[in-house]
C-alpha cells in the first residue's frame, strides 16, 4: 500500500507540470522579456500554494510534539509522594484452592516476610495490596461524617477511591510522611482483627473536612458496609502516573488483616540495587512453594517509568513525524526559490547591470521565499490551536494552547525557511550581468 501511494504521488505530482509545459505556446515565451517574467514570479502559484500547505503542516506536527514533550517532561518532575529509590516489587498470586483457607495463606505471607527481611540487602519488607503507581481501586459512592455527627454524601464525586491493605510498615518504607493520627497498631493488624479503621491521604481529608481535622472522623464507602474510623493523614501520592487520575486524589488505606483474598504484593526496601535481590527473592519463593511464580519483579523505578511509557510513544512518534514534515518543507522551499532564481537568471543580471547591489537582490530572493512561509505559519498556528485541543486529554500539566510551545515552533520555522533562501539568494546575488545577458 505504501508503495502503490509513493508511485501514485509521484505521477501525479510530475504529471501537472508536464500537462502544463505541453500546452504552451513557444512563441509567447521566446519573445518573453524580462519585466514579464519578473511579474509572472510575483504571483502567488501552485508552488507556492505547495510550501504553504508544507509549512502549515510542519508547524502543526511540531506544536503537537512541543505540548507531548513538555507533558513528558511536567510528568517525569512531578513529585510522587513517595520515595521510589532502592525499592524492589513482586506480585504473590497464592494459588486455589491450596491456599483458600485463611490460616493457609496467612502462613505463607508470614514466612515470605520473615525470609524476606532476611535476605542480603534488606533493609526491611512489607505486604500490601499494590504499590503506586499501580495502586487498587474502591467502587462504591462515599459518604462522610460531618462535625456535628450527620452523614452526608459530597457532591460531583466520582464512583471510586485509590484503595490499598497495608501493612504497619508500609508508610516507613515507601517514606509517605504522617500529617496527622497514627498509622495501624499491632492489634488493628492481628489475624482475624475487625477493627474498622482508616488512613487517608491529605488530599482526602481536605475535601471532606476543610478547615477541620479529619482524624476521629467516620467515612462509608458502598453505602452498605461499616462506618470506618479515620486514624491517620498521610501524604498524597501520585498513584496514577502517566495518566489522569480516576479518583481524584482520594485515597484510603485499610489495615491487611481485613483484607480476605490471598493475593499480595511484596515491596522490598533495599540498602543497594533493589534489582540485586531480585534472585534471592525468587530462591526464596520457591523454596517455601516450587510450583508458585513470581510475577511482576520489578523496581519501583522501573514501574514509575513504565507508567509513563505511552506518553513518551506518543511524543516520540509525533516528534518523528514532525521533524520529517519540518525537512521537506524546508527542501520544498529550497526548490522553489532555487527554480525561481534559474529562471530569473536574466532579470537579475538586468537588474545589476543598472546598479542593483548584491545586498538588495538577496532581499527581493529571501522576501519571494518568505512570504508563502509566513502565511504557512500563520495558517499552521491557527490549525495548531485546534490541534491542542484534540491533545488535551494526552496533556499533563500544559496548556493545549500554550503560548511558549506555538512560539517556539513558529520561530523554529522561519529560521528553517530563511535559510532554505539565504543558500539561493547567495547564489543570485553573485550573477554575472554580463554572462546572464550573453546567455540570452
Amino acid at each position: 500500500f505504501a508503495t502503490l501511494v509513493s508511485l501514485l504521488t509521484g505521477c501525479v505530482f510530475g504529471l501537472a507540470p508536464a500537462l502544463a509545459a505541453s500546452r504552451g505556446d513557444l512563441t509567447p515565451a521566446l519573445k518573453e522579456e524580462a519585466w514579464s517574467l519578473a511579474r509572472r514570479h510575483r504571483r502567488f502559484g501552485l508552488r507556492n500554494l505547495l510550501v504553504v500547505g508544507q509549512v502549515t503542516v510542519s508547524l502543526v506536527l511540531l506544536a503537537g510534539a512541543g505540548l507531548l514533550v513538555r507533558s513528558v517532561v511536567a510528568l517525569q518532575r512531578v513529585d510522587p509522594g513517595f520515595s521510589p529509590t532502592n525499592l524492589l516489587s513482586a506480585n504473590i498470586s497464592l494459588p486455589r484452592p491450596r491456599y483458600e483457607a485463611e490460616a493457609a495463606y496467612r502462613a505463607f505471607h508470614e514466612q515470605v516476610l520473615a525470609g524476606a527481611r532476611r535476605l542480603p540487602g534488606v533493609v526491611d519488607a512489607v505486604l500490601a495490596s499494590g504499590v503506586p503507581p499501580r495502586q487498587g481501586i474502591q467502587f462504591g459512592e462515599i459518604e462522610v461524617e460531618g462535625a456535628d455527627g450527620a452523614a452526608r454524601k459530597p457532591a460531583g464525586d466520582g464512583p471510586m477511591i485509590g484503595s490499598g491493605w497495608v501493612g504497619p510498615e508500609f508508610f516507613r518504607i515507601l517514606r509517605i510522611p504522617l500529617r496527622a493520627g497514627r498509622t495501624f497498631s499491632a492489634e488493628e493488624m492481628a489475624p482475624g482483627s475487625k477493627a474498622n479503621v482508616v488512613v487517608i491521604n491529605e488530599g482526602m481529608a481536605k475535601k471532606y473536612w476543610p478547615g477541620e481535622s479529619a482524624v476521629g472522623k467516620r467515612l462509608r464507602v458502598g453505602g452498605s458496609g461499616d462506618w470506618e474510623t479515620v486514624i491517620g493523614v498521610v501524604g498524597d501520592v501520585k498513584a496514577f502516573r502517566g495518566g489522569e487520575d480516576p479518583v481524584g486524589n482520594r485515597q484510603a488505606y485499610r489495615p491487611s488483616s481485613t483484607m480476605r483474598w490471598p493475593d499480595r504484593t511484596l515491596i522490598l526496601r533495599t540498602r543497594g540495587d533493589p534489582a540485586a535481590a531480585a534472585p534471592a527473592l525468587k530462591q526464596l519463593v520457591r523454596s517455601l512453594d516450587p510450583d508458585l511464580p513470581l510475577r511482576d519483579v520489578l523496581t519501583v523505578e522501573a514501574m514509575m517509568a513504565e507508567s509513563v511509557a505511552a506518553p513518551r510513544f506518543n511524543m516520540t512518534l509525533l516528534s518523528a513525524f514532525a521533524g520529517l514534515a519540518l525537512v521537506l518543507a524546508a527542501v520544498g522551499l529550497y526548490g522553489v526559490i532555487a527554480y525561481s532564481v534559474s529562471q530569473r537568471t536574466r532579470e537579475i543580471g538586468v537588474r545589476m547591470a543598472l546598479g542593483a547591489r548584491p545586498g538588495s537582490v538577496q532581499r527581493l530572493v529571501v522576501a519571494e521565499g518568505m512570504r508563502p512561509a509566513l502565511v504557512g505559519v500563520a495558517l499552521g498556528v491557527a490549525m495548531a490551536l485546534g490541534l491542542g485541543r484534540a491533545l488535551a486529554g494526552m496533556l499533563h500539566d500544559v496548556s493545549p494552547r500554550d503560548p511558549a510551545t506555538l512560539a517556539g515552533v513558529s520561530a523554529l520555522l522561519i529560521v528553517v525557511a530563511l535559510l532554505a533562501c539565504l543558500l539561493p539568494a547567495r547564489r543570485a546575488a553573485r550573477v554575472d550581468p554580463m554572462v546572464a545577458i550573453r546567455a540570452e
